[in-house]
C-alpha cells in the first residue's frame, strides 16, 4: 500500500490531476468548462486513475441508492449551471464558472481596499465599485425574479 499511494501522492502526482478529456483538446473551451477538473464543471465519467481520488466520496461504503442520489443530484445542477451559463443570463458568462473568487461587473477580481477608507466601508466608494459574488446568484435571481 505504501508503494501505491506513494507513486500518485508524491511522485507523479499527474496521476490524480490529469483530465484526460481536456487533454484531448487543450483549446477547447466549451469541453474545459464542462469536464474540466479545477476550473470547470468537472463532468467527467472517469476523472482520475488515482483510486484516492475516485473513493474521496467512498463509493464502496455507502449504500449504492445514497451514492446514485448524490450524482443525480450534481448531475442536475450541473445542467441547469451551463444552461444559466451558455445563455449568458445576467451576464454571467463573462466570469469564470467555478471560482470562490469576488468580482467586479466589469469581470475584474474585486480588490477590497478600494471600498474602505481608513479601514472602514466608505459608502461611496462601495456604490461606485460593485461586486458579483457567484454564491449569491442564486439568492440574487430569487429576489429580483420571483413572481407572486
Amino acid at each position: 500500500m505504501f508503494l501505491y499511494f506513494f507513486l500518485p501522492d508524491f511522485l507523479f502526482t499527474a496521476l490524480s490531476d490529469f483530465n484526460w478529456m481536456t487533454g484531448i483538446a487543450p483549446k477547447n473551451l466549451a469541453l474545459a468548462i464542462i469536464t474540466g477538473s479545477f476550473l470547470g464543471l468537472g463532468i467527467n465519467p472517469v476523472t482520475t486513475f488515482d483510486w484516492a481520488v475516485i473513493n474521496y466520496f467512498k463509493p464502496l461504503v455507502v449504500p449504492m441508492f445514497s451514492t446514485l442520489n448524490n450524482y443525480i443530484g450534481m448531475l442536475c445542477g450541473g445542467v441547469v449551471v451551463i444552461a444559466l451559463y451558455w445563455t449568458n443570463y445576467r451576464w454571467g458568462s463573462y466570469l469564470p464558472i467555478n471560482s470562490n473568487q469576488l468580482w467586479t461587473n466589469h469581470g475584474t477580481q474585486f480588490i477590497v481596499s478600494k471600498v474602505l477608507t481608513n479601514a472602514l466601508l466608505d459608502e461611496n466608494n462601495y456604490q461606485s465599485y460593485f461586486f458579483m459574488m457567484y454564491t449569491m446568484t442564486r439568492s440574487y435571481i430569487l429576489l429580483t425574479e420571483w413572481k407572486v
